[in-house]
């Protein structure tokens, strides 16, 4: 997708250190939003959606390392290693 028209500096201080909320967020349009918030530096991305797959696939997708401005990568579906 192309986002030049975005005025990508008002986003980012939009939402810098702010808590999102994004439902729907393993459809299509969800997951794309999900993507493209990860390039800022928001304090918290909650995803919502009431298909698990999915939901489970996007967020191992974001686990992967093209992902690299993820700075808490903990889900609370997951449990701690202690």
């Amino acid at each position: 997708m192309n986002f030049n028209w975005v005025n990508k500096e008002g986003v980012a201080a939009e939402l810098k250190d702010a808590v999102v909320l994004v439902t729907g967020a393993a459809c299509s349009v969800g997951s794309g939003i999900v993507r493209l918030l990860m390039d800022f530096k928001c304090k918290q991305v909650i995803l919502l959606d009431q298909a698990e797959l999915p939901l489970s696939e996007l967020q191992k997708d974001l686990l992967q390392p093209h992902f690299p401005t993820l700075q808490d990568r903990s889900f609370p579906s997951q449990k701690s290693p202690n």
